[in-house]
């Protein structure tokens, strides 16, 4: 036993030794010839950010960041649109309180004018054509709120289907009144240039005027006839007869025209051609031409 303890107690300073001398000759080596030098490849792939951009990117991104917040706190403006205010003759038609309400607006030529003589009011256009005229006429008539009661080259009387206003279109030589009154007494005509002032038809020295526009009568069913000299009415039976000089047969022919353009149908002619009938649902009328006189009678239908 004690020699076996013995052989490996110096087995066991043999390796110690061996170990120690080893371990010696390592401490011995120049440390300078050791290789520690090694390969570096740059990755060019991806840019190599600096400090400086590093910033800027930071601060670009909160910039970027408060505008979205500004944006998204902000409340947005509140736009209001203002209402535009007709002008001009269009102020009249729009206006619920004018009598021109009741009418389609007016929008040939140029509006020059608003009148009020108490008993009419009216506008007055300047640059318009006959066509203005008839266009606006038949627009009237199309809106159902008016009647044509009687038609005389370019004027035209219109009746309110309530029977409560009247209203008188007149064109002449690029000028267009459109007036309105109570009765067709009180609607102004067109005014001569010579004229301060235009006058109404009751107050003429023709009193023509009081057999149309008397709506007791037939002849207020009749267009205004204005040529040559009124001569005289006589009542009959259901109706009247009315007689007028100075006239030729051109202005009988026209007027026959105007009496089917009115809305009077013709029936027919004596074969002379000088006597002609004419009709509508309330009253019959005989046109008489002789010589220079025409005697227009009119009788009711039964």
């Amino acid at each position: 036993m004690r020699k076996r303890i013995g052989r490996f107690a110096i087995i066991l300073s043999a390796v110690i030794w061996a170990t120690a001398a080893m371990s010696a000759c390592r401490k011995k080596e120049d440390p300078k010839e050791i290789d520690r030098t090694f390969d570096f490849t740059q990755d060019t792939s991806r840019p190599v950010q600096t400090e400086t951009q590093t910033e800027s990117q930071s601060t670009t991104e909160e910039t970027t960041e408060k505008a979205t917040q500004e944006t998204t706190t902000k409340k947005p403006v509140e736009t209001t649109t203002e209402e535009t205010k007709p002008e001009g003759a269009a102020a009249y038609f729009s206006d619920k309180k004018s009598v021109f309400n009741t009418l389609p607006a007016f929008e040939g030529g140029k509006f020059e004018e608003y009148f009020d003589y108490e008993y009419v009011e009216g506008m007055r256009f300047s640059g318009t054509k006959e066509s203005d005229y008839t266009a606006y006429l038949q627009s009237v008539l199309n809106a159902g709120k008016y009647t044509l009661n009687s038609q005389d080259g370019t004027r035209a009387y219109l009746e309110k289907t309530d029977g409560k206003m009247r209203v008188t279109l007149i064109y002449k030589d690029g000028t267009f009144l459109i007036e309105a009154g109570e009765s067709y007494w009180d609607i102004l005509t067109l005014a001569d240039e010579e004229k301060e002032e235009p006058t109404k038809p009751s107050e003429t020295t023709d009193s023509r005027y009081g057999y149309f526009d008397n709506k007791e009568l037939v002849f207020s069913q009749l267009p205004y006839f204005t040529e040559g000299s009124f001569t005289g009415y006589e009542a009959v039976e259901g109706g009247g007869i009315m007689s007028f000089s100075d006239i030729t047969e051109e202005v009988y022919e026209n007027y026959s025209e105007l009496l089917q353009s009115s809305g009077f149908m013709f029936t027919g002619s004596l074969p002379d051609g000088q006597v002609s009938y004419f009709t509508n649902d309330g009253v019959v009328i005989t046109a008489t031409f002789s010589g220079s006189t025409l005697k227009l009678q009119v009788i009711k239908q039964r």
